[in-house]
């Protein structure tokens, strides 16, 4: 899908679906969630390896090791901070729904950040730039077949 499509309007997109999928958990209640958040997961599944890619790729050959630990580093601390803080809420407030709402206002700001990325793509100058300078030999060879 990644070579037919835009990567930054797939990410937009599934955000999207990730967002629709959690405003029907909170709407269905735990009843919903039982099927939507898997499906939320299939949707995830693309955009999590997508954007430690080019957040990767944003960075010189020799710094991909560095930028991969940041990424996981702070994947880390989010799966833990997210479902502690959806599980305290949850708590505090007296239901799971309260949760649901937590994490749709988590899968809004994906949501809107990934649609900014899509519409003003400010990575585009910098993946240029690596492809020229840090891909050339791939480009070579592709045009010498």
């Amino acid at each position: 899908m990644l070579n037919r499509f835009q990567w930054t309007g797939v990410l937009a997109v599934f955000s999207a679906l990730i967002l629709a999928c959690f405003m029907a958990c909170v709407a269905g209640g735990i009843a919903w969630a039982i099927y939507l958040l898997p499906l939320s997961g299939v949707f995830m599944s693309v955009i999590y390896p997508t954007i430690n890619s080019k957040g990767i790729s944003c960075l010189p050959k020799s710094e991909h090791g560095a930028a991969a630990g940041v990424i996981l580093f702070f994947t880390c601390v989010s799966a833990v901070l997210a479902p502690l803080a959806m599980g305290a809420i949850s708590d505090r407030m007296g239901g799971p729904g309260y949760g649901f709402v937590l994490a749709t206002g988590f899968a809004a700001v994906l949501f809107i950040g990934l649609t900014l990325n899509w519409m003003f793509n400010p990575t585009i100058r910098v993946f240029r730039q690596v492809d020229e300078t840090q891909y050339s030999f791939c480009h070579q060879s592709r045009s010498n077949e």
